[in-house]
C-alpha cells in the first residue's frame, strides 16, 4: 500500500523539518487499498490476489489482480491485469493458468492469462454478465452463475427482456413477494442460476444445471463461488440454495444440493431434514466424503456452525467434533483427505485449526 496512516509524521529532507501531524480522515479511510481473495498456484510458487484501489475523482473503486512470487525472498508484488480495468476473482487452473472475471469487453466475462507470456484471452462471450465461476477439474468447462428469467429458455431471451426494461418509459415495478432488493440492488425478476459453459466455445449456449431451483445460486446477497464445487472427477456439482417462496425474506433454511453435470436429472437435496443454514460444500480429494457447515436452528442467523460429513456412497451423515465449542467460518481439505482445516473466532482472534477427519480431534495451528 502506498499510504497507510496519514497521521504519521513526515520527515522533510530539506532542513530536516518535521511536518505537523495530520488527522486520519474519512477520505484517507476510503482511499486505502484493500487486499482480498488470495489463491495459491498449483505449484505453490505464486499467490494471486485481488487489490481494490480507489479513484476519488471518479468516485469509484477499481479491482485488479496482482501476483507475488513466493520463490523469491521479499519479492515485490506485480500487477497481472491492466491498470484501470475492472478485474476480480483470480482462480488457478490445474495447468497453472490464471482465470479471472473482467468487464473490459463491456460486460463481465471470464478471461484467462498464461503467465509464461502473452495477453489475457477472453474465454466466454455470453450475452449476460458472469457473476461467479468455478473451473471443472479437467479445465475444459466451468460452472458459471448468470442472472436469468425463469421462463426464458435461452440467455438471449433474458438479455432481450433486460434491454426492453431499460428502454421502457414505465419505471414502476410490481412485487408480490419479498425480497424487493438486496442492499442497493433492486430485484428485476431474474434469479442467479448455475450453467455449465464450454471453455472451448466462448459464445456457445451453456447448459442449465439448477433446473427447478426457485432461488438464487449462489445465495444473495453475499454468496460466491464458495457455495458451489465440482466433485474431483468433474461429474457432479454440489451447491447451496434456499427455496422458500414467499417466506424467503425471513427464512434461514439453505440446503446442500447435488446435480450431475450431464443435466440428466434434477438437483437432489442432501440436507432437507435440517431447518437452518447448510452452506459451503467441499468434497474430499478421493471424492468419497462431502463436508459443509450447518446451523441447527431455523430462523436463527447466529447459531453455531457445525461441521457435517456425508458419505457420498451410502448417504450417512455425521457431525465432526461435536464437542468443539467454536463456529468455523470456512473449511478446506488437506491433500490426503485426512484433515479438515478451519478458521474460527477464538478469544478475539481468528486462528487456523486442523481437525482430524476420523476422530474429530482439534489442534490450533496458529498462535
Amino acid at each position: 500500500m502506498t499510504r497507510l496512516f496519514a497521521a504519521l509524521p513526515l520527515l522533510l529532507f530539506a532542513g530536516a523539518v518535521v511536518a505537523a501531524p495530520q488527522p486520519f480522515t474519512a477520505r484517507d479511510l476510503v482511499a486505502l487499498e484493500r487486499v482480498s481473495d488470495p489463491h495459491l498456484s498449483p505449484d505453490g510458487h505464486t499467490v494471486a490476489y485481488q487489490l481494490r484501489q480507489t479513484d476519488l475523482e471518479a468516485n469509484k473503486g477499481i479491482n485488479g489482480i496482482w501476483l507475488v512470487d513466493l520463490s523469491q525472498k521479499n519479492a515485490a508484488p506485480r500487477r497481472a491485469t491492466s491498470a484501470g480495468s475492472e478485474s476480480n476473482t483470480p482462480r488457478w487452473s490445474v495447468d497453472g493458468r490464471l482465470y479471472f472475471l473482467s468487464a473490459r469487453s463491456g460486460s463481465q466475462q471470464l478471461w484467462r492469462l498464461d503467465l509464461r507470456g502473452g495477453e489475457a484471452e477472453q474465454v466466454t462471450r455470453l450475452p449476460l454478465d458472469v457473476g461467479a465461476f468455478r473451473l471443472a477439474p479437467d479445465g475444459r468447462t466451468a460452472a458459471v452463475a448468470l442472472e436469468v428469467f425463469a421462463d426464458c429458455v435461452t440467455l438471449a431471451c433474458t438479455a432481450r427482456r433486460i434491454e426492453e426494461q431499460s428502454r421502457s418509459k414505465a419505471r414502476g415495478l410490481l412485487y408480490d413477494q419479498l425480497f424487493v432488493r438486496h442492499w442497493d440492488t433492486w430485484k428485476n425478476g431474474t434469479r442467479s442460476q448455475l450453467f455449465l459453459a464450454n471453455l472451448a466455445a466462448p459464445a456457445a449456449e451453456p447448459k442449465l444445471l439448477t433446473t427447478g431451483i426457485d432461488g438464487d445460486v449462489p445465495t444473495k446477497p453475499f454468496g460466491g463461488d464458495e457455495e458451489f464445487v465440482f466433485s474431483p472427477d468433474g461429474r457432479t456439482l454440489f451447491f447451496t440454495a434456499r427455496i422458500a417462496g414467499k417466506t424467503e425474506a425471513w427464512s434461514t433454511n439453505t440446503d446442500i444440493w447435488r446435480v450431475a453435470v450431464t443435466g440428466s436429472a434434477k438437483p437432489e437435496n442432501l440436507s432437507a431434514p435440517n431447518p437452518g443454514y447448510d452452506v459451503g460444500p467441499i468434497v474430499s480429494p478421493d471424492g468419497k466424503t462431502l463436508a459443509w457447515r450447518s446451523m441447527k436452528r431455523g430462523g436463527f442467523e447466529a447459531d453455531r456452525n457445525r461441521i457435517l460429513l456425508r458419505d457420498l456412497a451410502g448417504g450417512a451423515v455425521r457431525e465432526l467434533a461435536p464437542d468443539w465449542d467454536r463456529s468455523p467460518g470456512a473449511l478446506g481439505w488437506s491433500a490426503d483427505g485426512r484433515t479438515l482445516y478451519a478458521i474460527a473466532d477464538e478469544l478475539g482472534q481468528t486462528p487456523l485449526f486442523a481437525i482430524d477427519a476420523r476422530s474429530g480431534a482439534v489442534k490450533r495451528l496458529v498462535e
